[in-house]
């Protein structure tokens, strides 16, 4: 059976052995007639729908553009340009936190429309040869290399400061005091960063406070020296500013 199918309906399980060979491979929905998988019985069987050909190459096309977006950035990690922007950025006007918590139903970021879709080829054959091992070394070295950065770093602590063995980080959490201005000191000198802004409104204290006061900095395996350098700078000036302004 291949690995794409997903079997997510029991309401009409059959037993016996039964083949796919005959199945379109766009199917979003087949009934098996005889079907069993080490001895259970399944009913309903989903095969992933198969992305468009102008999906799949839409998403070749952004890979390349998200390349070139990428070495256009780390040709501007100059750390002397955060000298000469920073005094500018942090006189201006800081806007108000909007709330953009959800308060019911789906995520905003939610797309019903994708519900289903398999991933591009293109996307399965980067997955298929990226050698994971290198990837996990470099972003374990990328987080170990955040955390010893920001130590003495004012107003800021990060969230884990030893990363546990085996664990592959996806960002370096690293927790702030103040959310405003720092975060939007920080986003208008172009550091990629990102918050829970749209978290799920709660009572919760913690989730109240990692909303905005917890920033996600990159530590992913594509970061050069250039640009962790330049990150680190951006953050180690940006959050040795002191401001009188409430949170």
């Amino acid at each position: 059976m291949s690995s794409s199918t997903n079997i997510i309906d029991r309401r009409a399980p059959v037993s016996a052995a039964a083949s796919l060979s005959a199945v379109p491979t766009n199917s979003f929905r087949v009934r098996m007639a005889d079907c069993c998988i080490r001895g259970k019985r399944i009913g309903w069987i989903t095969l992933k729908r198969a992305p468009s050909i102008a999906a799949e190459l839409r998403g070749i096309a952004g890979a390349f553009s998200k390349a070139r977006q990428r070495r256009r950035a780390a040709r501007t990690c100059d750390s002397a340009r955060i000298d000469a922007e920073f005094p500018a950025i942090a006189e201006q006007a800081t806007p108000p936190i909007e709330d953009m918590r959800q308060h019911s139903g789906y995520s905003a970021d939610y797309q019903p429309k994708e519900e289903g879709l398999a991933s591009p080829t293109f996307s399965r054959l980067v997955c298929r040869h990226a050698n994971t091992s290198a990837i996990a070394q470099r972003r374990r070295e990328n987080y170990r290399r955040w955390a010893n950065a920001c130590v003495g770093i004012p107003r800021c602590r990060p969230l884990f400061p030893h990363l546990p063995d085996g664990c592959v980080p996806y960002m370096f959490p690293l927790h702030i005091e103040q959310s405003n201005p720092y975060f939007c000191w920080l986003k208008r000198l172009g550091m990629p960063i990102w918050r829970w802004d749209s978290i799920a409104a709660s009572t919760c204290s913690t989730a109240l406070d990692y909303r905005l006061h917890l920033l996600h900095l990159p530590c992913h395996q594509s970061l050069s020296e250039t640009e962790l350098d330049w990150m680190i700078a951006a953050v180690t000036k940006t959050m040795c500013h002191p401001v009188t302004v409430a949170a």
